[in-house]
């Protein structure tokens, strides 16, 4: 992710307003309720005002937009750019900062609010496509009790969604693609949409660039194993014994 400021992009905020002005471009604004619940509208940018910081926006049915007293979020998928703002009256405040996003990014955003992406901004399939409801029932469980909001994420000072570390001692069943004989259970590490990481007290278990199945998450066996691409092993002395494995999800194991 790519953080652009008024201050040091007035050109590049001149641009990207203007060009959503011009083309008309969709724009998702939604806002968390008190409940957790995300109010998702489809808008069209109809004027801004720089010098003022002022943005208008009106939905398809050319009326103006509702909302609350709360933090807004606006996303352009044409632009793949996104920013929270507040609201300045009636009107929606000009963000301080626009993040232009990349894959890891959307993912995040189509998790969290549904939003339809074209394919020429994504990297891969969203993983959560390839699951039974049962396993995402149990991956999304294991998701909350350890997840701040998708919102948050996105706009952590980070290029992905940073993952986060559970409360309590979980366990995921693992092995290496094709390999069920090696399967072992082992403590869950860290956790997100994206990907996870898990500890291992033997050295030379898992290797930079193998593909990895895990078929159980606190002991319930999934539908479909997870499957997930070894990215990093990495030592965690002196902060603990052992190595942490990082995983990114992905849809399949390459056929070579």
């Amino acid at each position: 992710m790519k953080n652009v400021t008024s201050q040091d992009g007035y050109i590049v905020f001149q641009k990207f307003f203007t060009d959503l002005v011009k083309r008309e471009t969709v724009v998702v604004v939604w806002q968390i309720s008190a409940d957790g619940t995300r109010r998702v509208h489809n808008c069209v940018l109809s004027s801004y005002k720089y010098e003022a910081g002022i943005l208008n926006f009106l939905t398809h049915a050319g009326q103006g937009l509702q909302l609350e007293a709360a933090e807004v979020y606006c996303y352009s998928k044409n632009e793949a750019v996104i920013f929270k703002t507040q609201l300045r009256g009636q009107a929606v405040q000009m963000p301080g900062v626009l993040c232009f996003l990349e894959g890891p990014d959307i993912q995040v955003i189509k998790a969290s609010v549904g939003i339809d992406l074209p394919d020429g901004y994504m990297r891969g399939k969203i993983m959560a496509t390839q699951k039974s409801q049962r396993d995402q029932a149990l991956f999304d469980e294991q998701l909350a009790k350890i997840s701040t909001s998708q919102e948050d994420k996105i706009f952590a000072d980070k290029r992905e969604a940073p993952r986060l570390r559970p409360k309590e001692d979980k366990i995921i069943t693992c092995q290496r693609a094709g390999e069920p004989d090696m399967s072992q259970n082992f403590l869950l590490f860290d956790l997100s949409r994206g990907g996870l990481g898990f500890k291992i007290i033997e050295e030379g278990l898992f290797g930079r660039g193998q593909f990895v199945e895990i078929t159980a998450l606190e002991g319930q066996v999934l539908d479909q194993p997870l499957i997930g691409e070894v990215m990093s092993v990495r030592d965690l002395a002196p902060e603990d014994v052992g190595w942490k494995v990082g995983i990114k999800f992905v849809d399949e194991v390459p056929k070579i």
